[in-house]
């Protein structure tokens, strides 16, 4: 199928492609695609494409204030010519299983006659790792290396003791990453080689044990009932109930089942 005609003027819009059986072609970037492709377009860019039978693929589109804003923190090092003219570009394997992952998720939560994005925290919980997610994609299909900046060993610590602790006070939020980001005045880049550096993990996964500790908090102060448990992995960001009873289990040693069962004791 051919598709053309211009994106909306007042968004930037990313397109990720999940299934793509057979070699699509974007003519206005001038290449060839298969699922794991991600397109950028600007405000009004024009999408010029083939796609064949069975293609598919997960459309973002973002009001141009919250996209620069997310910027600042997700990816600063975008090259102003891709910030202006578009690009598709390739994403990296990781990213590719996340993004993935993630949507398909979103895709079971939404068929789910519970409804459970009913809430406006749950929503706004999921349109934050969205934007985040896309973003990550992005940065990783960029095939230019972005040199590191370097930060003195005591700048480092302080930084790191900044973030740490933002993390504790806030422990009782479902705290993002780009929320730590904007606290401590760091891109998240440069967040996550301070990170990797120190200590050694992702402030992602720092900030996932959080989060895993605010779920516990939750089941412990609530009175068991049917889909209580679902209801707090979602008010913490956790949208793949699989994976997050998994961690839960990992890093407490019982399913979060049997810790809303102690709740009433």
């Amino acid at each position: 199928m051919l598709f053309s005609g211009a994106m909306p003027g007042d968004c930037f819009t990313i397109v990720y492609v999940t299934c793509c059986p057979e070699q699509g072609r974007s003519f206005n970037f001038d290449k060839n695609h298969l699922d794991g492709y991600i397109g950028f377009f600007p405000p009004g860019g024009l999408l010029d494409a083939y796609t064949p039978e069975a293609y598919s693929n997960a459309t973002l589109t973002v009001p141009v204030a919250v996209f620069l804003e997310a910027l600042q923190h997700a990816f600063p090092e975008m090259p102003d010519s891709m910030l202006k003219s578009g690009t598709a570009l390739r994403v990296q394997e990781k990213e590719r299983v996340r993004m993935m992952t993630l949507l398909r998720s979103v895709e079971r939560l939404v068929e789910d006659p519970k409804s459970p994005l009913s809430t406006l925290r749950a929503r706004k919980n999921l349109e934050s790792q969205l934007l985040e997610f896309f973003l990550d994609a992005l940065r990783s299909g960029v095939n230019e290396k972005i040199p590191e900046h370097r930060i003195s060993t005591r700048r480092r610590m302080n930084r790191l003791k900044n973030a740490r602790e933002y993390v504790r006070e806030h422990s009782h939020e479902p705290l993002t990453l780009r929320e730590l980001c904007e606290a401590i005045g760091m891109s998240k880049r440069g967040l996550e080689v301070m990170f990797h550096e120190s200590i050694g993990i992702s402030p992602g996964a720092f900030i996932r044990h959080q989060r895993l500790h605010g779920v516990r908090r939750s089941l412990l102060a609530t009175t068991p009932r049917r889909g209580v448990v679902k209801e707090s992995a979602l008010d913490w960001g956790f949208w793949h109930m699989g994976h997050f009873a998994s961690s839960y289990h990992t890093l407490f040693g019982e399913k979060p089942s049997e810790t809303l069962g102690r709740a009433d004791q």
